[in-house]
C-alpha cells in the first residue's frame, strides 16, 4: 500500500501543474491580455522544486514544460528546455535559499524566471532566426513574479505532511 501511495505522490506535481496550466489557458484574451498571462509552468516547477524536491525530477519538469508548449501552442520543446535549464541551474541552491524564509525564496524566483525567459528568448531566436524582444516579455516577467505568492499559497493548500501522517 505504501508503494502505491508513493507512486501517487510522484504524480501530484504533474497533475496539479497540468490543471493550473489548463485553467490559465482558458483565458481567451477577454479577461487578461496574453502579455499579462503569467508563466504558470515556471511557477509550478519552482514551487515543487523548492517545497517538495523529492517529488519532482528532471523528467517531471520536462513533461510540465511539454504540456505548457502544447496548451499555449508554442514550438514543441521551448518551455521544456527553458524549464530544464532553469531547474538544473537553481535546484542545487535550494538548501541555501530555503533557510532564509519566503521573501528570499521569492527573490530567488526572480533569478529563476530570468534564466527561464532568457533561455526562452534564445530558443525563439534560433527557431525564428530573428531577435524576438518586445516589452510583452518584461510585462509577462513582472506579472509572473508578482503572481507567485498567490499561486504559492494556492498550491500550499495541499498539506502532504498531514496526509502522509495518516495511517492506513
Amino acid at each position: 500500500m505504501y508503494l502505491f501511495l508513493n507512486k501517487f505522490y510522484q504524480l501530484v506535481p504533474i497533475v496539479l501543474s497540468s490543471l493550473l496550466i489548463l485553467i490559465s489557458a482558458a483565458n481567451d484574451g477577454t479577461l487578461i491580455h496574453y502579455s499579462f498571462s503569467p508563466a504558470i509552468a515556471a511557477i509550478c516547477v519552482f514551487y515543487w522544486v523548492f517545497t517538495y524536491p523529492d517529488l519532482i525530477g528532471s523528467l517531471t519538469v520536462f513533461f510540465v514544460g511539454l504540456i505548457s508548449d502544447v496548451v499555449f501552442i508554442q514550438p514543441l520543446g521551448m518551455d521544456s528546455f527553458a524549464l530544464l535549464v532553469a531547474y538544473l541551474l537553481t535546484s542545487n541552491q535550494r538548501e541555501d535559499v530555503i533557510k532564509y524564509g519566503f521573501f528570499v525564496v521569492w527573490g530567488f524566483f526572480a533569478y529563476f524566471l530570468f534564466i527561464f525567459f532568457a533561455v526562452k528568448m534564445m530558443i525563439s531566436y534560433i527557431y525564428l532566426s530573428d531577435i524576438f524582444f518586445d516589452f510583452d516579455i518584461i510585462v509577462q516577467y513582472m506579472f509572473t513574479f508578482l503572481i507567485y505568492p498567490v499561486v504559492h499559497r494556492l498550491l500550499g493548500l495541499i498539506r502532504f505532511k498531514k496526509i502522509i501522517s495518516l495511517r492506513i
